[in-house]
């Protein structure tokens, strides 16, 4: 029979506390289910090291308050078999975020780390698939006070009751967030169709891409674009475009800031831009860009039509890094993996 901690046990499927439990990455508090999964770490690796970085800017735990439990999310997609570890725990702050962090352990330490859970038993539960996503917490048994920094998490697995080989046990994993928000569609063309202006998902570093379709074909255009000004109730253009259609509706906030950019249009009324996002947190993190179309269709009233207004929100990569070694439990170095968005949870007093 498969030992049980009672301890552990009922605390496996404890609901998210209005208070006294932050999320990370914070993004994730309202999203059960992450794009990603991590199917070992940092409890299903056999006998291992595992580390994980978080940093300080997305950690919601407040400064001075101790953090009481600290856990994982089940992958809400997949189903998990569960098995007892001999585990301990310890945590601690590092000078290195991220992308920075090394691959070797006790190096990334800015002080002597904390055994919050000193070596013994702890038991994973089976796990069956669902949408919401168990909650697997582990009570510490020496409170650590968050002081400010970003911080580290140690699992140190010493054996397991499967023989201490590796199994799979899915825990939620995060990607980042960007949202695409399109207003109502534009006015139709002479030909009949109305122009569609869209987004795909963008992170901070990467690129924006955006795209139109359906517009009138080989003409001209004008794309407007605004920054951290939302989409706006839809408005009529005929006191701007003389003799434009009535159904032709501004959608940008005509008292910020505009920037103008000429673009034509190819054989099938289809136009995208590629655009590098800078690689900085501020002020590009969850930034919004509006845009909306004018394309030039002499047959149309007053010669133009518009399209919808779009509105993209700029993620970003986990602000956490994981490092893992398989075989021991006090390797000296480990693999590395960047942003690998591990759903953390902190309960603190």
């Amino acid at each position: 029979m498969k030992p049980v901690c009672i301890a552990s046990t009922l605390l496996f499927a404890t609901a998210i506390a209005a208070q006294g439990t932050a999320i990370f990455p914070s993004d994730h508090a309202t999203i059960a289910n992450g794009a990603s999964y991590s199917g070992n770490i940092p409890y299903s690796l056999g006998i291992s090291r595992a580390m994980s970085i978080y940093e300080a800017w997305d950690i919601t735990v407040p400064i001075g308050h101790q953090i009481t439990a600290i856990g994982v999310r089940q992958d809400g997609s997949n189903a998990s078999t569960g098995h007892a570890l001999q585990l301990e725990v310890r945590m601690g702050t590092t000078s290195y975020d991220a992308q920075t962090v090394t691959s070797t352990f006790d190096n990334n330490y800015l002080t002597g780390p904390v055994t919050v859970f000193p070596l013994g038993l702890f038991s994973l539960p089976n796990l069956q698939a669902s949408t919401t996503g168990v909650q697997i917490m582990l009570p510490l048994a020496t409170p650590y006070t968050y002081t400010g920094g970003n911080l580290v998490i140690e699992w140190r697995v010493a054996a397991n009751n499967n023989s201490n080989a590796a199994f799979t046990y899915y825990v939620d994993a995060a990607n980042f967030v960007s949202t695409d928000t399109q207003g109502p569609p534009g006015c139709n063309g002479s030909g009949g169709t109305h122009a569609n202006l869209s987004s795909s998902p963008t992170m901070v570093g990467g690129t924006w891409s955006l795209s139109i379709s359906s517009a009138p074909a080989s003409a001209i255009g004008f794309l407007l674009v605004q920054m951290n000004s939302p989409l706006v109730t839809p408005f009529s253009l005929q006191s701007l475009v003389p003799g434009i259609g009535p159904t032709c509706m501004g959608q940008l906030n005509l008292a910020s800031f505009t920037v103008n950019a000429g673009f034509s249009t190819n054989t099938g009324g289809s136009h995208s831009w590629s655009i590098s996002v800078p690689n900085n947190r501020i002020p590009w993190h969850q930034a919004t860009m509006e845009t909306q179309a004018a394309i030039l269709d002499f047959f149309a009233p007053g010669g133009v039509v518009v399209s919808n207004g779009d509105q993209v929100k700029f993620g970003i990569d986990p602000a956490n890094t994981v490092i893992y070694a398989q075989g021991s439990s006090t390797a000296t170095t480990g693999s590395v993996q960047r942003h690998f968005g591990l759903v953390t949870l902190f309960q603190y007093n």
